[in-house]
């Protein structure tokens, strides 16, 4: 059974924590970062999924290693709480927030590596500026 999960925001850390968590001897973190399996609309089609792919995502070495994984999008999911809770309501959540503009900057970033985005941060697009003056 999942112990605990880590969820919050994109850009806000989840990949740090999880990285540092994995190397605690009385945790087993996912081997896979953001197993998507509460906000995965298809498993919850017929009411109660089979939670065998979730658990299969874990190699515990011990039995009292606490279990854990993170997907950022939890946190935002509409049906992830209740989810969530039918699954384990002793669940326990860590939540991510970052400073927002530091948050905003390394996403603008991200996006800018992935060339999405080619205008200066901090500067609006051409359509936003046109968009803001119409509104």
């Amino acid at each position: 059974m999942v112990d605990f999960l880590i969820c919050g925001t994109q850009k806000g850390g989840t990949s740090a924590l999880h990285e540092y968590l994995s190397e605690h001897p009385d945790l087993c973190l996912s081997a896979t970062k953001e197993l998507h399996f509460f906000d995965n609309e298809e498993l919850f089609q017929q009411g109660a999924p089979d939670y065998a792919p979730c658990h299969a995502a874990f190699r515990q070495k011990m039995p009292s290693q606490l279990a854990g994984e993170s997907t950022p999008i939890y946190m935002y999911w509409e049906p992830s709480p209740k989810r969530i809770w039918e699954y384990n309501p002793r669940m326990k959540l860590i939540v991510l927030l970052r400073n927002p503009i530091d948050r905003a900057y390394a996403h603008w970033n991200m996006e800018r590596s992935g060339g999405r985005r080619a205008f200066p941060f901090g500067k609006p697009s051409r359509m936003r500026r046109k968009e803001s003056a119409r509104g």
